[in-house]
Formats: C-alpha cells, structure tokens, sequence
C-alpha cells in the first residue's frame, strides 16, 4: 500500500476501504442526530460533531475548540459515571476522562458542566 507522501511529493489518495469504526461511526451519528433534531425541537440551536480515536481527551480537545470558536457563550457537556457501591476496579474502568477534558478546556477559556451518571447497586 503506497503512503500519500512518497519521497515529499503528494500522492493522489487511494480510495478508502471500509473501516471497522465505519458501523460505530453511523450509529454513533445517527443518535447525535436524534439529540439535534430534539433540541432543535425545543427551540435550542443544535449541531454534532463527533471523531473516533485513541485518545478521547485529545479528540474530545480538538473537537471542543473550533466549536467554541464558531459559536459564541459555548458550554460543554459531559457525564461522569458514579456508583452507589465503589468497587476498586471502577476507577480502573471509568476513569478521570470528563475532568482532564475540563481540565483542558478550562486552559483554553472556555466552560465544561460535569454531570454526574448514577449507577445504583
């Protein structure tokens, strides 16, 4: 498989192949579209922007910030998952994503809401 850059010249892009992410990547935007279309419902201005990788703070960043920069008075949202009972592996599973996103964010001037998902038993 030939790279885009050969030798510091462009090549023309090969087609693209289908991706595992591609049936996550529908699904995914079919629910954001869903989350559009009842703000927009309910008279609340409303767009997605989504992006798979493997960083989410990093890809989270890079999606937050042209947003904010598009729209003025932005506030971002994001859920922390809590449990009633702890267990010491939770912290491993459900880790610190939403506050080193906020953290982020924060460095950049702009505000992130974290609400808490319960998670009874």
């Amino acid at each position: 498989m030939r790279s885009p850059v050969d030798r510091g010249r462009l090549l023309p892009a090969l087609p693209r192949r289908h991706h595992a992410t591609d049936p996550l990547r529908a699904r995914t935007e079919e629910e954001l579209k869903r989350y559009v279309e009842l703000a927009r419902g309910l008279g609340v201005p409303a767009t997605f922007r989504s992006a798979i990788g493997t960083d989410a703070v990093d890809e989270a960043e890079r999606l937050c910030l042209p947003g904010a920069r598009e729209f003025a008075q932005t506030t971002f949202f994001a859920g922390q998952v809590i449990f009633q009972r702890e267990r010491w592996y939770q912290t491993l599973l459900h880790n610190e994503t939403a506050f080193a996103i906020q953290k982020r964010l924060q460095w950049a001037d702009q505000t992130m809401v974290i609400l808490p998902a319960r998670v009874r038993g």
